[in-house]
């Protein structure tokens, strides 16, 4: 299985990073490639949200489905997905420190070929999405 994960520092509060993180609809703004989220069903922070994100990265555009398996409000989302050559499942993990709030990003690819040769990419784009979602929620 190939995992990846990443973690930031945030200067905000965990409620107000959990907000940020379960408005789907504003992917767009931090997260490099997501051109359009659509939400399919369900409502925003709840478990059985389903959206649709067209993305255009790595060369590559994929509409992929994503639905909303687990929520712990100010704490954790966890998502499946699928679209393309890829399903796996991923979350946002929030450890609250007073003020601030460490945000930790998981990706979960599984085992096959085009998970191996595309998470090296993912990890460092990973990475890269956690600091846009940390300059965006502390403009």
């Amino acid at each position: 299985m190939t995992a990846l994960r990443a973690t930031t520092e945030v200067g905000r509060p965990a409620n107000d990073v959990f907000k940020f993180v379960t408005d789907v609809e504003k992917e767009p703004d931090w997260r490099e490639g997501v051109e359009r989220v659509t939400i399919e069903k369900g409502r925003r922070g709840a478990v059985g949200l389903v959206y649709t994100e067209q993305i255009s990265r790595m060369g590559l555009d994929l509409t992929m489905s994503v639905e909303v398996t687990e929520v712990e409000a100010d704490r954790l989302v966890a998502y499946t997905f699928t679209g393309g050559p890829l399903k796996g499942k991923g979350s946002y993990e929030l450890a609250r420190d007073g003020d601030t709030c460490t945000v930790t990003a998981t990706i979960e690819l599984g085992s096959g070929v085009m998970a191996k040769a595309l998470g090296t990419m993912m990890g460092s784009q990973l990475e890269h999405d956690l600091q846009q979602l940390k300059r965006a929620i502390e403009a």
